[in-house]
């Protein structure tokens, strides 16, 4: 389709005069804007609420080939939308681009929505809501009510999706990756090690986790709600009491923060005195889950940012030496070459490293050129 310079098609859901949805649902497709008139992003609105905001900038090979006059390799765009609150109920979706100048409706159609999609079972814990939450706003402790937790202080109502709540900062909309199965990040050695060591310990980015990584004594928070994640949050201050953990792990997460920092700050908050943190995070790394990469640390930057912790060890593991920062720089030189000779050098170059290629640079270059770095220290005080 086309409005403008505006192409456009969608790919899911299929609609008809009898859409039926199940909720979470995909909304998926492709979208070419005009340079002049960039799109900034696409929402998905139901019944005139914005429940959805996509992700953009999806290779689609299958869109350039149809279009090869404009630039349309990265014009793909996916998001879930969590409909759950209104099942059994027919409902007005909106699909909308939204430009830097205007707003173009991408699909609209009317649908009901029966049924609720990925439905999984409680995961064993032996800490409570009660006893860690505090709100985000006043830091104040929190009631839990039938629909979510009510602050005793600022009164702030706080909902939950799936027994699981979420902390908003106003009109932010939280991403529904409910659908997802596929794990992400595992724990390494070190992880398990503090989790089989430790009292209550918050995995702070805790991703998609395997089964077996459903530990007890842990809480998964995320700033978007997977099948067994504990706690969403996209507010500034972490919605825990203060000095509730006994450990915080993070893995591959800080460079998806606004401000780090502050949220190093907030770690040092919620953690005990004498509480341990671990944080892994990238250096030489190219972006990646966009739009929301922000900063990549040296060795000094993450000291720097954890400066206020008592330091027990600082540098780079195994899994993040330069060999693997280097292929995967040159996976993503090869999505974006144009140049066919070009991206026959490179891949040449990537099959050519062998995993002796960290042990062919000095202590010096490793460091320089790691692919991440970790920090563990803890909290003054114990």
């Amino acid at each position: 389709m086309q409005s403008g310079n505006l192409l456009f098609a969608m790919d899911q859901p299929g609609t008809g005069w009898f859409a039926r949805l199940r909720s979470p649902f995909i909304v998926a497709g492709w979208v070419i804007a005009d340079p002049e008139n960039p799109l900034k992003q696409i929402d998905v609105k139901v019944n005139g609420q914005t429940r959805a905001i996509t992700t953009t900038g999806l290779r689609r090979q299958d869109v350039a080939d149809a279009y090869p006059d404009r630039e349309a390799l990265w014009s793909g765009f996916v998001t879930e939308v969590f409909i759950d609150d209104l099942d059994n109920s027919k409902v007005d979706v909106e699909v909308n681009a939204v430009l830097e100048e205007g707003e173009v409706p991408v699909n609209r159609f009317h649908a009901k929505v029966k049924g609720l999609e990925r439905l999984v079972p409680s995961r064993p814990k032996n800490w409570r809501y009660a006893d860690i939450l505090a709100c985000p706003s006043c830091l104040e402790s929190l009631d839990e009510t039938a629909l979510g937790f009510s602050c005793r202080g600022c009164k702030q109502e706080t909902l939950k999706r799936r027994g699981t709540p979420i902390f908003t900062n106003g009109p932010g909309v939280i991403s529904s990756q409910l659908l997802v199965t596929n794990p992400t990040n595992p724990n390494a050695p070190d992880h398990t090690r503090i989790i089989e060591s430790h009292g209550l310990v918050l995995d702070l980015g805790a991703g998609n986790a395997r089964e077996s990584e459903h530990y007890p004594n842990v809480v998964f928070h995320e700033f978007v709600h997977y099948a067994h994640t504990d706690v969403v949050s996209i507010c500034d201050r972490l919605p825990y009491r203060e000095g509730v953990f006994d450990a915080v792990i993070s893995k591959a997460a800080f460079e998806h923060m606004v401000r780090p920092w502050e949220m190093a700050a907030e770690v040092y908050r919620v953690l005990k005195p004498g509480g341990l943190v671990h944080v892994d995070t990238a250096f030489m790394q190219p972006v990646h889950g966009e739009p929301y990469h922000f900063f990549n640390m040296t060795l000094a930057g993450v000291r720097e940012i954890f400066k206020h912790f008592n330091m027990i060890r600082c540098g780079v593991k195994p899994y993040q030496t330069p060999g693997y920062g280097l292929r995967m720089q040159i996976d993503v030189m090869l999505e974006h070459l144009k140049s066919e000779d070009w991206r026959q050098r490179f891949q040449e170059l990537k099959d050519s490293l062998g995993y002796d290629f960290d042990n062919a640079l000095d202590a010096k270059g490793r460091e320089r050129l790691a692919a991440g770095v970790f920090f563990e220290g803890t909290k003054p005080g114990a």
